[in-house]
C-alpha cells in the first residue's frame, strides 16, 4: 500500500482479492445498467465512484489487473485526506457495492443442473450481485425509476447527482460527485427537483424519504429484519409501493431470493427468455421463479446483462471456468503489470514504456525485451499530469494527441500484440491513473480500426 501527495490531492493504492470467480466489467455492467450514469463510471477498464468516507469525499477507482480471469482488484483512492479509517471505509464500501465476499458456488451448481438456466449463467460467468451503498440510495433510485423507463431513471439520478451531491475535487470544475446522502436532500423544496426533471410528487418523495432515513427509518434494523418486515415498513412510507419495496430489498440490502415481478421490464425479460407466448403477471413471475430460489434475484441480474449484451453494451464474457482453445482473434493480447512484480511465462513480450527507468531496479531483475522511451508522455505533460486524478481526463487526450503525431513510437507495439501477449510494464504506484492505462486504451482502438 503506498500513498503519495499531488497538490492538494493525496493518493494511496492497495489490492483486494474478492471471492472467486469474478468479473469486474460485469458487475459493475449490473450496478450502472445504462452508460449514461455518471455515479457509477466505466471507461472499460477502470470503475470509478466517488464515495464518501468518514465525511469527506474520496474518488474510488477500481482495475481488474491482468489477466483478464484475475481475481485481484487494484484499488486507488484520491481525496484530501486519507487515514486509515478512510480505507478500511472503502473497503467495506466496495465489498458491498460489487459484491466481493458473495459466494456463488451453491448457485453455480443449481444452474450446472438447469438445461435453461445453464447456458444463461455460462455467459455471464463471475458476475456477482451489487448493492447500492446506502438505503436512501436505493430508495432515491426507486423513485426516479418508478413508471419512467430505466434509461430516463437513471438520467434524472444522474442530474440530482451533479445538483445535489458532494464534488471530490471543488477546485476543478466538472469534477465527479458523490450520490447525494440524506442531509443533502432533506431541506430543499419539489421545486428544486422540477428543475431536474422530477415530477413534484416524486421531489416531495425524495425530500420525505431523505427525512425519514435521517430520523425515522431504522436502517440498521433493515439489515437484519426479514423481508415481509423491511416490505411492511417501507410501504408505509408515502410513494413507496410493492414495486419499489422489492426493489430496495434486491439492490439496496442484497436479498437475492428477490425478483421485482411488478417491474414491467424485468418481467418481458423473462418471458422473452423463456419464450412465453402469454405475458406475465406478478402472480407468474413468482410461480415460475420459484424453482430457482433462493435466488431468483441473481435470474433478475443475469437477464439485465443479457439485454446489455444485446444492445451492444458488453464485451463478450469468456467464462473462467471454461478453458478455451486460443485463436487468431482471441490469442494475442495487450496486458499491464507494475514493472516492481515478479515476471512471468504469461507476460509474453515485456515492454517497459516508462521515460525514466524504474527506480531501485536492475536490468537484471527487470527481465526486459524492449524499452521504448519515446512511446512514454513527453516530459512536459508528465510533469503536468503528476498521477492527479482529477487531470486524467485531459490528460488522456493530450497524451493521444502526442502519440497520433508520432506513429513510428507505438507501432513496435502493435506489430509484437498481433503475434502473441504483449505486457506494457510501468512504474506508477496508481494503477488506475497512469500512461500505460492510457497507452492500452489507444493501442487497442487503433487495432479495432484496423480489423475494420
Amino acid at each position: 500500500m503506498k500513498a503519495q501527495t499531488n497538490g492538494l490531492t493525496k493518493t494511496t493504492s492497495f489490492f483486494l482479492e474478492p471471492v472467486g470467480p469474478f468479473r469486474l466489467d460485469l458487475t459493475v455492467w449490473t450496478l450502472r445498467r445504462r452508460s449514461s450514469n455518471e455515479v457509477d463510471r466505466w471507461d472499460g477498464t477502470t470503475y470509478r465512484r466517488v464515495l464518501i468516507l468518514d465525511g469527506l469525499p474520496v474518488d474510488v477507482s477500481v482495475a481488474q489487473w491482468a489477466p483478464p480471469d484475475s481475481r485481484r482488484l487494484h484499488v486507488t483512492l484520491a481525496g484530501q485526506q486519507i487515514s486509515e479509517k478512510v480505507k478500511t471505509l472503502a473497503k467495506k464500501s466496495l465489498e458491498r457495492l460489487l459484491g466481493l465476499r458473495v459466494d456463488l458456488s451453491d448457485f453455480y451448481r443449481l444452474a450446472a443442473q438447469d438445461d435453461r438456466l445453464r447456458p444463461l449463467v455460462k455467459r455471464f460467468h463471475g458476475m456477482k450481485p451489487p448493492r447500492l451503498p446506502s438505503l436512501f440510495e436505493a430508495l432515491a433510485n426507486a423513485i426516479a425509476c418508478q413508471q419512467l423507463s430505466l434509461s430516463l431513471g437513471i438520467l434524472l439520478l444522474s442530474r440530482l447527482t451533479k445538483s445535489f451531491g458532494v464534488s471530490a475535487n471543488p477546485r476543478m470544475p466538472g469534477s465527479a460527485r458523490a450520490f447525494p446522502r440524506p442531509e443533502d436532500i432533506a431541506n430543499h423544496r419539489p421545486s428544486d427537483f422540477r428543475k431536474l426533471g422530477f415530477s413534484h410528487t416524486k421531489g416531495e418523495s425524495l425530500i420525505r424519504l431523505a427525512q425519514a432515513c435521517l430520523h425515522e427509518i431504522p436502517c440498521d434494523a433493515l439489515e437484519k429484519a426479514n423481508n415481509a418486515s423491511v416490505m411492511e415498513c417501507l410501504q408505509a412510507w408515502k410513494g413507496i409501493g410493492r414495486w419499489s419495496a422489492e426493489y430496495v430489498l434486491l439492490r439496496g440490502l442484497g436479498r437475492l431470493d428477490i425478483y421485482p415481478g411488478d417491474d414491467v421490464g424485468a418481467r418481458n425479460n423473462l418471458q422473452r427468455w423463456l419464450k412465453l407466448r402469454k405475458p406475465l403477471d406478478y402472480p407468474g413471475v413468482r410461480q415460475i421463479t420459484a424453482c430457482w430460489q433462493p435466488y431468483a434475484g441473481l435470474i433478475y441480474f443475469h437477464l439485465l446483462l443479457d439485454r446489455l449484451d444485446a444492445g451492444g453494451h458488453l464485451a463478450a464474457p469468456v467464462p473462467e471456468n471454461l478453458p478455451q482453445k486460443p485463436t487468431q482473434a482471441t490469442k494475442p493480447m495487450i496486458q499491464l503489470k507494475r514493472v516492481y512484480e515478479p515476471s512471468a511465462r504469461s507476460d509474453g513480450r515485456r515492454i517497459l514504456v516508462e521515460r525514466l527507468w524504474p527506480r531501485g531496479l536492475t536490468k537484471e531483475t527487470a527481465k526486459l525485451d524492449d524499452w521504448l522511451r519515446d512511446v512514454a508522455p513527453s516530459t512536459e505533460l508528465r510533469k503536468w499530469f503528476s498521477h492527479d486524478p482529477a487531470k486524467w481526463t485531459e490528460f488522456q487526450r493530450r497524451y493521444r494527441s502526442e502519440l497520433d503525431a508520432h506513429p513510428e513510437a507505438w507501432q513496435p507495439i502493435l506489430d509484437a500484440s498481433a503475434n502473441g501477449v504483449v505486457t506494457l510494464l510501468f512504474s506508477s504506484h496508481d494503477a488506475a491513473h497512469n500512461n500505460v492505462v492510457a497507452l492500452k486504451s489507444y493501442l487497442e482502438s487503433r487495432k479495432s480500426r484496423r480489423s475494420k
